[in-house]
C-alpha cells in the first residue's frame, strides 16, 4: 500500500540543517495494522505529517520516497497531493480539543471535507452522509451532535468525531491515526482501539498507529516499529518483538510498562534513564549509547549502527545485539497486555 524509502526531513539550524528523520525506510500492507512507538521527540508525529506532506515550515522533505499505490507522493503538484489527502490517505491528529476547530459545528468540519473532494453532492446528502459515518464510528444521536461545537462534547465523542472526518469520503486506503487514545480514560481507549480494528477490518484499510504505549500496540497492531532519535532501531511482528525484543531501547520501553502481577508490591517502576539526545548536537555512534545499560565505548561511539535484519521480518539497529542476553521471563506478552 504504502512504502517509504530513505526519508530524510530537516529544519535549518544555527549551525545547519538539523535531521530529524534520518533515512527512514518502512512499509505497510493493505489490510495491515503497524505500531509506530517511542518517547516523545523521536519523530513519530514528524513522519505521520511526512506522508500527508504537511511537513511544517522551515522544515522539508530533502531525499527519499514516499510511495503510495506504486506514484511517489514527493513528486505530485499541490493539486494533486490535495486530491489524495484526505480521500485515500486520512490522519487522525492528536488532542482532538486543538485540531478541531472551537467555532465550528462539529457537523461542518465533517461535511468540509466533502465540500472539497465532493462538490457534487448537495448540502443535506452530505448532511446525511455525516450523520451515517458519525453513527458507524459509534457516535449516539448525531442529529444532536451534528449542531454542537467541540466544547460541548466528551473527549471520547470529539475523538469519534475525528475519526469521522477521516472517513467521511469513504475510499481510505490508508489512515494514520497518531496517538489517538492520548487522554482518554481506559474505557473510552478500549472502545476506540476497538473500533479501529473493527473499521479497519471492514475496509482492508492499511492502518499507522502512533503511540508511545506498548500495550496499545500489543492489542491492535500486527507488526511493531520502534523509533528513536529520528530512526528506526527495531522492526518485527507483535508476537516475536514482545517475546524477545533486540534493542535495548525496545527492552527499556518494555520494562517500563507497569506488571502488577509479577511486581512485588510498593516496588519501583523501572524507567530509562536520561532523556532522547538534541537532535542538533547528536553524539557520535549510536545516539542511544549514554542510556543503555550494554554499551561498549569501544563499539558503540565510532559508527552509527546499521538497520540489520536478524531473522525473517525482525530487524535491528545494534552493534551489540548478539551479545545481549536473551529478555527476562518477566517480559510483557501481548496476551498479558
Amino acid at each position: 500500500m504504502i512504502e517509504i524509502q530513505n526519508l530524510e526531513v530537516q529544519f535549518p539550524g544555527d549551525s545547519g540543517p538539523i535531521t530529524v528523520i534520518d533515512d527512514l525506510s518502512l512499509s505497510i500492507g493493505k489490510g495491515e495494522i503497524l505500531g509506530l512507538v517511542g518517547e516523545s521527540g523521536c519523530g513519530k508525529s514528524l513522519l505521520a505529517k511526512s506522508i500527508m506532506r504537511l511537513v511544517p515550515a522551515p522544515g522539508k522533505i530533502t531525499s527519499g520516497e514516499i510511495l503510495f499505490n506504486g506514484d511517489d507522493l514527493l513528486t505530485l503538484d499541490e493539486s494533486e497531493i490535495q486530491c489524495i489527502r484526505g480521500n485515500q490517505i486520512s490522519i487522525i491528529l492528536q488532542e482532538p480539543m486543538t485540531s478541531l476547530n472551537p467555532v465550528f459545528t462539529v457537523g461542518n468540519q465533517i461535511t468540509e471535507v466533502l465540500a472539497i473532494h465532493r462538490p457534487e453532492m448537495k448540502k443535506n446528502e452530505r448532511r446525511q452522509r455525516a450523520l451515517d459515518v458519525m453513527k458507524r464510528v459509534g457516535i449516539e444521536s448525531p442529529d444532536l451532535r451534528f449542531d454542537q461545537y467541540p466544547h460541548e462534547l466528551s473527549g471520547g465523542i470529539r475523538q469519534r468525531v475525528l475519526i469521522s472526518i477521516a472517513l467521511i469520503c469513504g475510499d481510505v486506503q490508508l489512515l494514520v491515526a497518531d496517538e489517538p487514545t492520548t487522554a482518554l480514560d481506559v474505557t473510552i481507549q478500549a472502545q476506540i482501539l476497538d473500533l479501529f480494528v473493527q473499521l479497519q477490518a471492514e475496509h482492508q484499510m492499511a492502518l499507522l498507529l502512533i503511540t508511545h504505549d506498548l500495550s496499545v500496540i500489543a492489542q491492535t497492531a500486527h507488526r511493531v516499529a520502534v523509533m528513536y532519535a529520528g530512526r528506526l532501531v527495531e522492526i518485527a511482528d507483535v508476537a516475536p518483538l514482545f517475546e524477545n525484543p533486540l534493542h535495548p531501547y525496545t527492552r527499556g520501553l518494555m520494562r517500563s510498562l507497569p506488571q502488577i502481577e509479577t511486581r512485588p508490591r510498593k516496588s519501583h517502576l523501572p524507567t530509562i534513564p536520561g532523556t532522547v539526545p538534541n537532535l542538533a548536537d547528536l553524539p557520535a555512534g549510536c545516539p542511544f549509547f549514554d542510556r543503555c545499560e550494554y554499551g561498549r565505548e569501544e563499539a558503540c561511539t565510532s559508527t552509527v549502527p546499521r538497520l540489520e535484519e536478524v531473522s525473517d521480518g525482525h530487524w535491528v539497529r545494534c552493534h551489540l545485539w548478539r551479545e545481549i542476553p536473551r529478555f527476562a521471563s518477566a517480559t510483557p506478552t501481548a496476551r498479558s497486555l
